[in-house]
């Protein structure tokens, strides 16, 4: 019994030294047992590698292997059974379950054990403290003794789970942490491992349960030789202070020469291996013995074999060390398997340098595990549970039905869905009924088809639906109908069909994950059965005890090319025999990173655990120095170069800055660059060959645009064109990439004969129409010529409110008329009698019963109870002020009623009707005003500088149409404009400490909900509207000065009310003119910052696209009135004189 070292710097060559000796040894004394033991992920390269050295390339009696694979040779050896082992997706789902049994007995933790992520941080801390030997009594005990109350809650609610997890798992299934401990009490019985010689590589440092099993390897092996990388300056034995780079080795050494003293087995010869043999290039060399030691050494010769590149993005990254690998295989005669990426930020960014890798055509493995939480098994397990925990709700139903397992009948999937919708089918017991009425939207559908669909689908779940039919089920009696569902569906085979398609696309990972999902998920589901049966759980606590578990599954990756690159992480890849080594994303956010505070214990705990005796795994402040030491081996991991990139900006443009390596590095080597590999013209992938053409397209473009002289960009262009189309495949490629970067939107025409076939030879509907049509030509389009609709859904939209509120304001001055009296002259409490009644009325005037279909809507027509109530309050108040009085409400009109409001057009006809929600009149010496109203609940305003753009012309349009409409009815009376208003409907936001009297309240409700519009300026027309005056600026859009109302903005002559009008109608023309011509351009207004494709819903099918030439905004640019009527002025005259 005997144990060894061989020591020396990462760039040594001390590994291979070390292969060699053990294959030697192995071939000196082929009856004894060779055992080479690295960690998990390193076993398949070093047994590879080893095969490579040995002379025979083969071996009976050498092998490498894990620690946990050596375990299970000796219980194979022993003949002994363990009790099934749990893995992490066993061991949350537990700790999920042990968290709602031990809820009410926890202080701390009260109500967190059913939040997301809780149970993983649980099991995590547990799974450390399995590690490092912690007992859930040590933490116990350590909480009666802590001082501060919440660290002392925290150490025993944990203690308790803790102990909860042990007690519930405890002769049902072993936590594979505890594997080591079982296969150390198994070694002084193993004749496998007597007198058995061991190389032991690629550790920096182990866990308590990992030393007790090498202590007992020191007992009864021949003897252990250790490989560490140190300094050869440095003494092996010496004590180290943390901060010092090669402090783990030393500590190793310590750790194993005092155990080795315990055990009184003898130290044999260190073997220390100087230089740097394995480095070919003198740069990486001299890294290899200053890099991270910052001693002060200075490199003096030429730096060829280290670069360090800044780019602009992560995409700029990948593109560069795309271009870099495929050069470097090409152009020098590097193979792929020489080269290894390892990404800073591993779990944020290697998947978005794997795929870019793999799109420019260079073969890659990314080192990691593959999660399937987007998986389509999981999601139809957790959705199946979903549909059960919510009653069959639309949203956990579709997202069962929407699973691509569950069904491929899309299209009943889709009318379910809107048939759903349009009938307000919510729960189980509307869903289980035969669907008998089919809504109009629908007609036609096929309902008995529609039926058998749904009973099929309902079919599925129902059995889960029955065994929680007493509130709580049987957690293995649920996993076996989940088992059940799979086969139902044909899960397996599914899933199998899909991984053959992404094989013949060339994913492999995709196929892997694809192809092992399935027996990954049965394995949980097993599980449940094995360790929870015959416990009964919640549909809630079910369905999180089920996600614990499926979040846990993890499916390993196999390389799918021999020849590949490898793109790792730096603190958990290992790599043998690299010549090229990229870092990418080598930014201060992720070199070094940053420790995860989000655990269970904070780094302060930690280190005030650690003090009290408790060694957990390293704290942050270890795992930084644990990280600057695996730096230094990964800058000596190549042999030849090291490149070296980082982005100025991250993926979502936010500012980055380099790690703190890049200044390290140009200390260490003055003649370091920072420049572009040069630009030679060459193309090393289609992806980038595609890129620069469609960049060079894109140029000449601008070029001919710009109308300059020269054609250099366009002489660009044709020379990649040219140089990109070498065959048929990649000419009809470089066709579409010309029509795609030289794309033009025209604009939207259609034949006048097609304008007049869908639209008709006279143009009906709305004012609302025509300035749909000013808005945007492409949306009138699709409203009213394709008449595209989206599906209405049973629920309460702004629409709704809005027509309810109408509807209910229309009643309330119907009411009162019909009383004999104005509203005016009502009490506030006899109005808001009649605003409730007005509208229960509306409310139950409705078809759909949508306002009673659930507590939320019967809370919204409370809300508009009270809504109308105060605008009814208002507008009582608003008249008592002034001399109008109602003359009409929803006051319906037509052009045939009044031919002069609407314009003739040259092509056909406009005929527009309407409905003004009120209009007030005030008479005086044979005069009679009219003021307009129109109820807005949305955030509608008067703005004069819309009318130019077309998108407000409706009070204009109204005023013309009741002015015709009053001259015939009134003959002896001149019709005059009193005012147009949008009065707003909604509640009145009030600042309550600016209120105090009910006086105050009154005016301050009064101001709030003020309208917005146009009044006459002349006195008489001010007076009646206005009364005395005095307040008129608390509830008209008035300014006053010395009490007298003063003229603005708002105020303008009767002449001007004429000339409004007159532009309103050349609008309407326009727009008639425009529409029946066949415009269809998508040409969306923007005002006051706002677009109208804002709230489009025929964003997707147009299609705008502000960076393609020919697409644009209108832009309308908010101006005074006086500067709107000079132009409306200028351009009615030009009318005039054409």
């Amino acid at each position: 019994m005997a144990y060894s070292f061989y020591f020396g710097s990462s760039g040594s060559g001390k590994t291979e030294r070390a292969f060699l000796d053990i294959i030697e040894a192995s071939l000196e004394a082929p009856e004894e047992r060779f055992f080479v033991i690295v960690p998990e992920q390193y076993s398949m390269l070093v047994q590879k590698k080893i095969l490579e050295l040995h002379p025979r390339h083969a071996s009976r009696n050498l092998e490498a292997l894990s620690l946990n694979r050596l375990a299970y040779r000796v219980f194979q050896e022993l003949n002994r059974k363990l009790p099934p082992i749990m893995d992490e997706s066993g061991k949350a789902m537990v700790v999920r379950r042990v968290g709602g049994m031990l809820e009410k007995d926890l202080l701390l933790w009260k109500g967190k054990v059913k939040k997301s992520g809780f149970a993983e941080q649980v099991k995590s801390m547990i799974s450390e403290c399995l590690q490092y030997g912690a007992a859930p009594s040590r933490f116990s005990e350590l909480s009666e003794k802590e001082e501060k109350r919440l660290l002392a809650m925290k150490l025993r609610d944990f203690s308790l789970l803790y102990q909860g997890v042990e007690d519930f798992i405890c002769g049902k299934q072993l936590p594979k942490e505890e594997i080591l401990g079982h296969f150390a009490a198994c070694i002084p019985e193993s004749k496998l491992l007597r007198n058995a010689h061991f190389l032991i590589d690629g550790f920096v440092g182990f866990t308590p349960v990992q030393y007790r099993v090498l202590e007992e390897l020191l007992t009864v092996a021949a003897e252990l030789r250790f490989v560490l990388t140190l300094d050869p300056s440095l003494d092996p034995d010496c004590r180290l202070p943390e901060e010092e780079l090669f402090h783990l080795s030393t500590a190793y050494v310590r750790h194993i020469r005092d155990i080795a003293e315990k055990l009184r087995v003898p130290r044999g010869e260190d073997c220390f291996v100087t230089g740097s043999a394995r480095l070919k290039a003198p740069e990486l060399a001299f890294l290899d013995a200053h890099a991270l030691r910052y001693d002060g050494a200075v490199y003096e010769g030429e730096v060829k074999a280290v670069t360090v590149e800044a780019l602009g993005s992560p995409e700029e990254e990948a593109a560069a060390a795309a271009r870099n690998i495929l050069r470097l295989v090409k152009e020098e005669g590097y193979r792929y398997r020489d080269i290894a990426v390892v990404v800073a930020d591993f779990e944020g960014m290697g998947e978005f340098f794997s795929h870019a890798f793999l799109a420019a055509g260079i073969p890659a493995h990314l080192d990691e595990n593959l999660s399937v939480r987007a998986n389509p098994l999981p999601e139809l397990l957790n959705a199946a549970l979903l549909c059960i925990q919510e009653g069959f709700s639309p949203r956990a139903f579709f997202r069962f039905l929407h699973n691509p397992l569950v069904t491929e009948e899309w299209k009943q999937t889709a009318l379910l869905e809107n048939y759903m919708g349009l009938t307000g089918v919510r729960s189980f017991t509307r869903l289980k009924e035969p669907f008998s009425y089919c809504p109009r939207e629908l007609e036609g559908a096929d309902m008995e088809a529609l039926n058998r669909f749904k009973e099929e689908m309902l079919g599925l779940l129902l059995p889960l639906r029955e065994v929680f039919q007493g509130g709580e089920a049987d957690v293995g009696e649920v996993a076996s109908l989940l088992s059940e569902l799979m086969k139902t569906l044909e899960v397996e085979e599914k899933l199998a069909a899909a991984a053959l398609r992404f094989t013949e696309r060339g994913d492999a990972s995709r196929a892997r994950e694809f192809s092992e999902v399935y027996a990954e998920t049965e394995r949980i589901l097993t599980e449940m059965r094995e360790v929870l049966s015959g416990e009964r759980l919640s549909r809630a606590d079910m369905a999180g005890v089920l996600e614990s578990g499926l979040r846990e599954i993890h499916i390993g990756q196999i390389p799918a090319y021999a020849d590949r690159v490898t793109i790792g992480d730096m603190m958990r890849t290992r790599f043998l025999d690299t010549k090229v080594l990229f870092l990418l994303a080598a930014n201060d956010n992720a070199l070094p990173k940053r420790r995860d505070e989000s655990g269970v214990l904070s780094e302060r705990e930690r280190e005030k655990l650690k003090k009290e005796g408790l060694i957990l795994a390293p704290g942050a402040k270890e795992q930084l120095y644990e990280q600057r030491f695996y730096l230094y081996r990964l800058l000596t991991e190549a042999s030849e170069q090291l490149h070296i990139s980082f982005s100025a900006v991250d993926r979502a443009g936010k500012a980055m800055r380099p790690s703190f390596l890049l200044r390290h590095l140009e200390q260490l080597l003055p003649g370091l660059r920072g420049e572009k590999q040069p630009d030679n013209g060459v193309f090393y992938s289609r992806s980038e060959a595609e890129e620069l053409l469609l960049r060079a397209l894109r140029a000449a473009r601008k070029e001919a645009e710009a109308g300059g002289k020269t054609e250099t960009a366009r002489e660009a262009a044709l020379s990649l064109l040219r140089a990109f189309s070498t065959d048929e495949e990649s000419r009809t490629e470089a066709k579409a990439l010309t029509a795609s970067a030289c794309a033009l939107y025209a604009g939207g025409k259609l034949f006048r004969e097609t304008a007049r076939a869908l639209y008709g030879e006279v143009l009906t509907g709305s004012v609302t129409r025509i300035e749909s049509f000013f808005r945007c030509p492409f949306r009138h389009f699709a409203d009213f010529g394709l008449r595209l609709r989206q599906l209405p859904e049973f629920e309460i939209a702004q629409q709704d409110l809005g027509s309810l509120a109408h509807r209910a304001i229309e009643l309330v001055f119907q009411a009162a008329a019909a009383e004999g009296g104005q509203l005016s002259e009502k009490s506030d409490e006899e109005l808001a009698e009649l605003a409730a009644k007005a509208v229960e009325e509306a409310v139950a005037a409705d078809a759909r019963k949508l306002y009673q279909d659930s507590a939320k809507n019967r809370w919204i027509v409370k809300k508009l109870t009270r809504i109308v109530t105060r605008s009814i309050l208002v507008m009582a108040e608003q008249l008592r002020r002034g001399a109008y009085r109602p003359s009409a409400e929803e006051l319906q009109f037509s052009s045939a009623e009044t031919p002069g409001s609407t314009p003739e057009l040259s092509g056909g006809s406009m005929r527009l009707r309407g409905k003004i929600d009120r209009v007030d009149t005030a008479e005086h010496a044979g005069q009679l005003y009219v003021k307009i109203v129109d109820y807005k609940t949305g955030a509608t305003s008067w703005e004069p500088y819309r009318i130019l753009s077309g998108s407000q012309l409706q009070l204009l349009v109204y005023l013309s149409a009741v002015t015709e409409l009053f001259e015939r009815q009134y003959p002896g009376k001149q019709i005059l404009p009193g005012a147009i208003f949008y009065a707003p409907v909604g509640d009145a936001f009030l600042d309550l400490d600016k209120v105090k009297n009910r006086d105050d309240l009154r005016k301050a409700k009064l101001k709030e909900l003020m309208p917005s519009g146009l009044m006459n300026s002349d006195e008489t027309a001010l007076s009646l509207l206005a009364g005395e005056g005095e307040d008129a600026g608390s509830f008209l859009p008035l300014k006053l000065s010395d009490g007298k109302i003063r003229l603005g903005e708002n105020t303008v002559s009767a002449e001007r009310f004429l000339k409004l009008q007159a532009y309103a109608k050349e609008k309407l023309k326009e727009a008639g003119e425009a529409i029946l011509g066949g415009d269809v351009r998508a040409l969306p207004l923007e005002e006051d910052g706002k677009s109208s494709c804002e709230y489009c819903p025929h964003r997707d099918v147009c299609a705008f696209d502000a960076k393609i030439t020919g697409y644009r905004v209108r832009q309308n640019k908010k101006r005074k009135a006086e500067e709107v009527f000079a132009e409306m002025d200028a351009a009615l005259n030009e009318e005039v004189g054409e």
